[in-house]
């Protein structure tokens, strides 16, 4: 009987990259940021974006980068969200929302 392979996080991070550059060869993200990528975001009358966890991208900077909740939040206000250029499809960032019930 064949055993399964398992992809690793950053195999499957790569695939999804590979799969997003596929139909958007301009999609674009912060490098070191790989881990982050949740999916792809589809807009009307735009190609297809590259989509961060925004929560990911901020614990990350804490653990990498030894930054603090407010550092981080600042680096990524100021770095992060500004990334990209004119020519690129910009990445998006979630903020995951968590519902309060009814």
């Amino acid at each position: 009987m064949a055993k399964k392979k398992e992809l690793t996080e950053r195999q499957k991070h790569k695939e999804l990259i590979a799969e997003i550059a596929e139909q958007n060869e301009k999609a674009s993200y912060p490098t070191g940021f790989e881990s982050c990528i949740i999916g792809m975001v589809y807009r009307f009358g735009e190609e297809p974006a590259i989509c961060l966890d925004e929560r990911k991208v901020i614990n990350l900077l804490k653990k990498r980068d030894g930054m603090s909740e407010e550092e981080a939040w600042e680096f990524y206000d100021y770095n992060i969200l500004g990334y990209g250029s004119s020519t690129e499809t910009l990445p998006v960032f979630l903020n995951k929302v968590v519902s309060c019930g009814k």
